[in-house]
């Protein structure tokens, strides 16, 4: 069933899974420091030293806290387009209903602007 080269190409798999996370780390370190502070002398040695320190010192705890982060921001991040953008909205408002039928019309939330250019209409 399971040989020792198939359990050699799981523990590579991990190291290569790590090693991108480590990069992409890296550039995410590099992208705070040079937004907060600028790449300056004292910007390259503080990402220096932050990266030293989280990524060969500290990996195994900072490690899984990052992918925490990545699964807890990407998690979200669908959930609110999800909510926000993709499910539709029913509309209950009397001038929402369409002619004829009963059912409220449903609305994507992502709307062309006609009902803004009706507001502002109104306004003149």
């Amino acid at each position: 069933m399971y040989t020792i080269n198939s359990a050699f190409i799981l523990t590579e798999m991990v190291a290569d899974f790590s090693l991108v996370l480590k990069i992409f780390l890296l550039m995410t370190i590099i992208s705070f420091v040079k937004n907060h502070i600028g790449m300056g002398k004292l910007g390259i040695v503080i990402t220096v030293v932050i990266s030293w320190f989280v990524l060969f010192d500290y990996w195994k705890f900072f490690g899984g806290i990052f992918v925490f982060y990545l699964l807890l921001a990407f998690g979200t991040s669908s959930l609110l387009i999800d909510f926000f953008f993709v499910m539709p909205v029913r509309h209950t408002s009397a001038d929402q209903l369409i002619p004829g039928k009963e059912s409220p019309r449903w609305q994507s939330p992502v709307n062309t602007g006609v009902d803004i250019a009706k507001r502002l209409a109104r306004r003149r």
